[in-house]
């Protein structure tokens, strides 16, 4: 063991491997990183709702990029998707630019546009395994009127 022990080091630019050297996940995320992606992992798998709602700049799209991978790729899992992220407008070129390069084997379609080039996409790129899932409970846009105030 080493014990010394160099406070000067930042913990948070060392990179976590987790499951070997040839796991490109783990190569590639900050330790901090890291541990949100476990920790949505164990929620999921704890069938437990929760929210990542770190800082801004601390990666939650990559976080939640390499999670949906995860789901995806892990055989134990039998999750294969479809899965919606809902960003904002100013976002949603961000995510689709970070999920190919975090998550570079998943189908990514960006459902945005005109009604007609809507359509399109979900004819050509959705696919429907669950006979209650079909392109009409698809939600294009919230207007605001129909929010409900709490307050």
């Amino acid at each position: 063991t080493n014990n010394n022990n160099n406070d000067n080091n930042d913990n948070n630019n060392t990179n976590e491997t987790k499951g070997g050297q040839d796991d490109p996940l783990a190569l590639k995320l900050r330790s901090y990183q890291m541990e949100g992606v476990n920790w949505l992992l164990w929620n999921w798998w704890n069938k437990r709702s929760c929210i990542l709602a770190d800082e801004m700049g601390l990666g939650k799209t990559i976080q939640t990029m390499c999670f949906l991978d995860q789901l995806h790729q892990l055989p134990s899992t039998q999750v294969r998707g479809p899965f919606l992220v809902v960003a904002p407008l100013s976002l949603v070129n961000q995510w689709q630019s970070e999920s190919m390069i975090w998550a570079p084997d998943m189908n990514v379609v960006l459902y945005h546009g005109s009604a007609d080039a809507r359509d399109f996409l979900v004819q050509q790129e959705f696919y429907y395994t669950d006979p209650f899932v079909h392109p009409k409970s698809l939600v294009a846009k919230y207007k605001r009127q129909n929010l409900t105030k709490f307050h």
